[in-house]
């Protein structure tokens, strides 16, 4: 797994001046919206940045070349999960530091916290991001996955809409239930969301390991 990290962390070391302008992009639409936008701004596109990774694996039969080499399926598909958290993580903590510092030079209440809570929610909507994401890429090609993505955006949006109709349909009081939320702890919230995003991305690891095994290069 080493040597399969060093070559995409070579490979994102290319990406280096897109990195610099998306953390710039996302500081500077922090002094216009929320501080803590810049936390799920480069968190997001960092973990785009490593999926790319598999675009280049693809490239000129590039998977008959790996395979070729002392390196399973297994500890492929592991270490592209390994590096899309690395990136995830060190993204939401990059941006968590960056949102603290804006956030105590303007005098804000309870800044740690408050960055605490955002960097710890943007890590599990990485996961979730995750989960999906590499399966997709890794059982089909790039285009096929770009299509894939937009039908799961659109189910999501179509989802989401046909959920708030059933939701005023059957009469279910939702501003009393969010209200019980904001009386909850945040950080019990923050624990079952946690353990629910880590059950969601073991099942897509062990599901990806069987798409990949299936596959011929």
């Amino acid at each position: 797994m080493k040597g399969l990290l060093t070559k995409d962390l070579l490979i994102l070391k290319q990406q280096a001046k897109t990195a610099v302008f998306i953390l710039l992009c996302g500081i500077m639409m922090s002094f216009t919206f929320e501080k803590t936008m810049v936390i799920g701004y480069i968190t997001i596109i960092g973990t785009m940045l490593a999926f790319s990774t598999i675009g280049y694996d693809e490239f000129d039969n590039g998977y008959s070349f790996i395979f070729t080499l002392p390196v399973s399926r297994r500890t492929y598909v592991r270490e592209k999960y390994v590096l899309a958290l690395g990136c995830a993580f060190s993204m939401a903590v990059l941006g968590g530091i960056i949102a603290l510092v804006m956030m105590l030079a303007d005098g804000t209440q309870h800044a740690l916290e408050e960055t605490l809570i955002s960097s710890g929610s943007m890590i599990a909507v990485a996961i979730l991001f995750i989960s999906f994401m590499i399966p997709v890429r890794i059982k089909y090609n790039a285009e096929k996955g770009r299509v894939i993505m937009y039908i799961l955006y659109a189910a999501v949006l179509v989802g989401g809409f046909a959920g708030s109709k059933l939701i005023s349909m059957l009469g279910i009081d939702m501003p009393g239930f969010i209200a019980k939320l904001d009386a909850m702890n945040p950080w019990v919230i923050m624990c079952i969301l946690a353990i629910a995003v880590l059950i969601l991305l073991a099942v897509s690891e062990q599901y990806t390991e069987h798409v990949i095994s299936k596959k011929e290069y």
